[in-house]
């Protein structure tokens, strides 16, 4: 269990992705760091804060299939290695791709998402993660369930989709004077098949 301190200095770093930059030689470090290893004692005090940028590509990645107990629940999931616009090289999980289209130069932003907890009634630890930046990517979790919904359903071509509490899908045979095809409802509970509260 980490210390409630630690999380609170971690913070600008894993919410903000705030590292440093080297007064003196201008390389840019994340996580922070007190001097540069290529400048050494010139940069001692000279270590600025730097606020990483959010969009960057993958440089590298691999697709763990056997993981620690504690990330049991995401097996299969991928990790990469992210060069940001500015630079900095950063490891981090990739989601909400489909882990078959993920690819090296593959351009992808910084999202913050929920990391782990400590037990039921203990610290949520909160970071970033990467997620695809453009969208010819397949995306995952709720969105490819609804593409995988549309899929059975025999939907084709690009519907307005209107969630609604039901118990089956709908297409609506109203014609609207603004949509060319029409409208798809789909239940909440075929989207997110855990309970949903509106």
């Amino acid at each position: 269990m980490a210390s409630v301190a630690k999380e609170w200095r971690e913070i600008p770093g894993r919410y903000n992705l705030i590292g440093c930059k080297c007064g003196v030689c201008g390389k840019i470090y994340f996580p922070r760091r007190s001097l540069c290893p290529v400048c050494r004692r010139s940069s001692i005090g000279k270590m600025e804060e730097h606020a990483l940028s959010r969009k960057g590509t993958v440089y590298t990645f691999s697709v763990i299939y056997e993981a620690p107990d504690c990330n049991n629940l995401l097996k299969p999931y991928a990790v990469a290695m992210v060069k940001t616009e500015d630079g900095a090289m950063i490891s981090a999980q990739l989601v909400d791709v489909d882990l078959d289209r993920i690819e090296i130069g593959m351009p992808v932003r910084a999202v913050l998402r929920k990391l782990d907890s400590d037990g039921e009634s203990g610290v949520i630890h909160y970071g970033y993660k990467f997620v695809p930046d453009n969208r010819s990517a397949k995306p995952g979790g709720p969105q490819a369930l609804l593409l995988l919904i549309l899929e059975r359903l025999g939907c084709s071509g690009t519907f307005p989709i209107t969630a609604v509490h039901s118990s089956k899908p709908a297409v609506s045979k109203q014609a609207s004077p603004n949509v060319s095809a029409p409208i798809l409802f789909i239940p909440l509970t075929m989207v997110y098949p855990f309970s949903v509260s509106v």
